[in-house]
């Protein structure tokens, strides 16, 4: 899906589930044991970018983890981490790696920021397709908003058109131009039934 098309999806079905919410509470994610979906290669480890990584950046060997199932939600949780709704969506975003935009990537053109990706999964154990074309990813860094990139090379194209079917799973990359690669906060919401509240994920 182009990116024109997504943002006009985006700005009318928001302005939908601005007028659905009214009145009606949302589900809140919490800290869960890592989830997976029946579709989950058995190597399921993301291919190099084409612009290639700087391996000092954090992995997700470093810091992922899970909290203990059934912990309510106080705030932020680290990359790496799983959290699940209700209904059974789990998101889990790994911590971040720098990596170079390819020639013809989207990116921020101001000088100093980094450019970093993170590898999202959503696994659905509902009873439901879940459509995450509308799925909303903001990235704040330092006290600056970070400008997502779009670079087809390094399969930075946002949220996957496809549904996710009951018991599978998606996996897919996205990347943000960012002031300070270690100062990094991230808001989620699947946003395709407005029923949801964010999840943030942070690096500290």
């Amino acid at each position: 899906m182009h990116v024109q098309q997504r943002l006009s999806l985006l700005t009318a079905s928001l302005a939908l589930g601005a007028a659905a919410l009214t009145g009606c509470s949302q589900q809140t994610a919490t800290p869960d044991a890592e989830q997976s979906g029946s579709n989950r290669p058995t190597s399921s480890a993301p291919a190099a970018p084409a612009g290639g990584t700087d391996d000092s950046s954090p992995s997700a060997e470093d810091e992922s983890g899970s909290a203990d199932a059934g912990a309510t939600q106080q705030g932020p949780v680290r990359f790496g981490q799983t959290v699940t709704y209700p209904d059974k969506i789990s998101i889990k975003v790994d911590p971040p790696k720098e990596f170079k935009p390819t020639e013809y990537a989207v990116t921020d053109p101001e000088p100093g920021v980094k450019h970093v990706m993170f590898v999202v999964t959503v696994v659905n154990k509902s009873e439901k397709p879940l459509d995450l074309s509308l799925m909303m990813l903001t990235v704040q860094s330092g006290n600056t908003e970070a400008t997502e990139i779009f670079d087809p090379e390094n399969k930075l194209e946002g949220a996957p058109s496809t549904k996710v079917q009951p018991g599978r799973e998606s996996t897919f990359r996205v990347g943000f131009s960012v002031s300070d690669p270690n100062d990094i906060v991230m808001d989620v919401n699947p946003q395709d039934n407005f029923e949801r509240a964010d999840v943030t994920f942070t690096s500290k």
